[in-house]
């Protein structure tokens, strides 16, 4: 069991698929927090059986699976259902596949016979990052960019050969792993993952799963011989619908694996307090003392090595993965399944010391540790000395901060410069021009919105014609348009300043910041244009905001007197607190994550004009003050050389100043969205939809006649005969046991 809390619970049989009630409901489609305390109950207990039967985390997809295809923990497999093994997507080491997400099923190439397997671990294996120090740019890079310019990304995929009963022999797995032509040496699978768009490429292990199941994997997802079939729930859903409804059940998943006592949680992978402290009480290869030593080198100052006193920033990323490797005896640590439980256990040791030796998000040594990037090659850490603007931010939250510093200089330069180069463009980036193809990202500013106008990138200045229309396409996951605004026909005005597009009526639910995707097709004449969803939404300045944003406009753009999210310009006058939030906001030196820096000596003629009189600051002094005494602006020095300002100071400059730095703050999810937050007491009873169950005779002719039925009402391609061996349950409404634990 995960923890000791459900020790006397020994006694009982864990969840049977077909044989008992299945565990999956409608309520999974609506949260964890609707879902009732009977059931949620019975969740609990089947995950928790389920982290100890599997040996390795059991990430959220593999979770999923096993509650809605039927994972069985006598048998030690999936028991059948729909399940059709040479069915599965075939993964062959080395070459070049459609990508697989976190989760998949699959059929592995292995000379002599294909092995079937879940994927139960995924991450980036780019070629550059196999060694423990890595290149910045690599840390947070969008996943269609790289030296390739393509969506073909280097990925490690590490599968459970074991999760459908038949399992591989030690002799034969060996034999593979020493031939290294069906997996490596550790048993793990390098692949080339070939990504239909870059919004897909960009998506999360969760939301990347939610697309694969509705789009690729519909039919097995849809099949009538789910222990509990989705199809029985829904009305014939769409690809949109789908996706967005297996998004939330993945979600229910992810808070039902939180809530159980003992789990500790690592990005997308549950694993179990129990397991962590028997490593760490190990005095095996990464046991206890080598995950301490990983912890403490990353924590170190780094070193510029040609001068090791040097007074300049500093600036090292590790590649957690490559760094495991390099402990004397690790190999078999890291063979096939082990391999994730050594890249949690060691994430979290550092996430761990991290916590227990920072303050205010630095380091004895004066440097700032945080994860950059989680999904690259176990997880890539950033070590930055002195500690920037961004050490008061979870350090376990990735930011990204190698790839937008390689792509913006902020080191030194001003304010105004920097918004003189952003403001129009709106950090336009082009992240693809090949295939015929031109894709390009941007942040959209407030006055592209309320102007209706969409910059292009300069290579379009070449390749499209001025004084004509395109058809420009949206989409919004999450969100259904209006049919005005998801297709339109819009302007292409290539004189001026700013190439663009114009006349778009952008959706209503755009906000400034909220970062779209744009593909062009080379002598087409449609534009199209996605915006990704986030798999956990969250607040910023209080608003809940559901979809990717870029946090420099954020930053600038929702400066007090900007237009609120879903609301015009104010016209009252602000207050003099706000007006100095928005000098801050809008003239500070701004940073990849959203900081900025602003120059305090310049703050009382920014607040009230050049001829501010000459107490003015003094007037201000209060109200910074208290900003600072409430944590919303923090002091510090910056250097001030050749009229450019510099943040973190020069170390040794004799021109410094003093700053004023604002840090945007946001936190994860809805107002009642935490899963710790939820109890478990929920209605006294809920619905349960038509499922299959095992049996030992034969089923009714009522029943026979249920399911030819409901395999008509659906038009579905399979036998309207009930499966040998099952009945169909009909839908009915079961009532909550009472006494069910809270």
């Amino acid at each position: 069991m995960a923890e000791s809390a459900f020790n006397d619970r020994s006694g009982v049989s864990p969840w049977r698929p077909y044989d008992d009630d299945p565990l999956f409901s409608e309520a999974f489609l609506q949260g964890w927090g609707a879902v009732d305390a009977t059931q949620a109950e019975r969740v609990q207990l089947y995950l928790a059986e389920l982290l100890a039967a599997r040996p390795f985390p059991i990430a959220v997809p593999v979770a999923f699976n096993a509650i809605y295809f039927g994972y069985d923990l006598d048998f030690g497999g999936y028991v059948g259902g729909p399940l059709e093994l040479d069915e599965f997507p075939p993964v062959v080491m080395g070459e070049t596949s459609p990508a697989l997400p976190l989760g998949a099923m699959v059929k592995v190439a292995a000379g002599g016979g294909d092995l079937y397997a879940e994927v139960v671990y995924k991450e980036g294996c780019h070629p550059d990052a196999q060694s423990g120090g890595v290149p910045a740019w690599l840390a947070g890079a969008p996943a269609a960019v790289g030296e390739t310019f393509n969506a073909e990304l280097f990925e490690r995929l590490i599968c459970d050969f074991g999760a459908f009963g038949q399992g591989v022999s030690a002799k034969r797995m060996a034999k593979l792993r020493s031939q290294q032509r069906w997996m490596d040496h550790r048993g793990h699978l390098v692949v080339r993952s070939l990504y239909a768009d870059a919004e897909t490429a960009e998506l999360d292990d969760i939301a990347h799963y939610a697309r694969y199941l509705s789009t690729a994997a519909r039919e097995l997802l849809l099949s009538p011989a789910a222990p509990q079939p989705l199809l029985f729930m829904l009305d014939d859903p769409d690809a949109a619908d789908l996706e967005r409804l297996i998004a939330l059940a993945l979600q229910t998943t992810r808070a039902a694996l939180a809530s159980i006592p003992g789990v500790r949680m690592w990005g997308a992978y549950a694993t179990t307090e129990d397991s962590l402290q028997r490593r760490k009480a190990s005095d095996e290869a990464l046991g206890g003392a080598d995950l301490r030593a990983v912890a403490a080198g990353l924590s170190r100052p780094p070193q510029d090595r040609k001068r090791l006193r040097t007074a300049s920033r500093t600036v090292t990323y590790t590649a957690l993965g490559p760094r495991l490797t390099e402990f004397s005896g690790a190999e078999e640590r890291l063979v096939s399944v082990n391999y994730p439980e050594a890249i949690c256990h060691a994430n979290l040791v550092v996430g761990d010391y991290l916590a227990a030796e920072v303050v205010d998000g630095v380091l004895p040594g004066g440097n700032h540790v945080r994860l950059d990037d989680r999904w690259q090659s176990g997880g890539m850490w950033r070590n930055e000395f002195p500690a920037g603007p961004h050490s008061r931010i979870a350090p376990t939250e990735p930011l990204g901060l190698g790839w937008w510093e390689s792509q913006n200089q902020v080191s030194e330069g001003s304010a105004e410069a920097q918004d003189e180069e952003h403001g129009a463009n709106g950090y336009l980036t082009v992240i693809s021009d090949d295939r015929g193809d031109i894709m390009w990202t941007i942040a959209l500013r407030s006055h592209h919105l309320a102007s209706g106008i969409c910059p292009l990138p300069t290579v379009l200045t070449a390749a499209l014609r001025t004084d004509t229309s395109v058809t420009f396409r949206i989409t919004h996951p999450g969100t259904k348009l209006e049919v005005d605004e998801a297709t339109q026909r819009v302007s292409v005005v290539l004189d001026g300043e700013t190439p663009a597009l114009r006349g778009i009526v952008w959706p209503r639910q755009f906000t400034a910041g909220i970062v779209v995707t744009f593909t062009w097709t080379r002598n087409g004449s449609v534009v199209r244009a996605c915006t990704t969803e986030l798999h956990t939404p969250k607040h910023i300045d209080g608003w809940l905001i559901t979809h990717v944003h870029d946090p420099r406009v954020v930053t600038r753009d929702w400066a007090p007197g900007e237009p609120k999210p879903g609301r015009a310009a104010g016209t009252a006058t602000l207050s003099l607190r706000d007006r100095i939030m928005r000098v801050v906001r809008r003239l500070g030196l701004l940073f990849p994550d959203g900081s900025v820096v602003f120059d305090e000596s310049r703050l009382s003629v920014a607040v009230y004009g050049s001829r501010a009189l000459g107490n003015a600051a003094a007037l201000l002094d209060p109200s910074v003050a208290s900003l600072v005494a409430e944590g919303t602006l923090r002091r510090d020095v910056a250097t001030r050389s050749l009229g450019w300002l510099r943040y973190p100071p020069l170390l040794g400059h004799d021109t410094t100043v003093r700053v004023l730095i604002w840090h945007p703050t946001s936190r994860m999810g809805g107002e009642d969205d935490n899963p710790t937050s939820h109890g478990l007491s929920r209605p006294r009873e809920h619905k349960v939809g038509p499922f299959l169950r095992r049996i030992s005779g034969q089923p009714s002719e009522a029943a026979r006649i249920r399911y030819r039925e409901l395999v008509a009402h659906y038009g579905l391609a399979t036998s309207p005969e009930l499966p040998e061996g099952y009945t169909l349950v009909k839908r009915h409404t079961r009532a909550a046991r009472k006494g069910a634990v809270n």
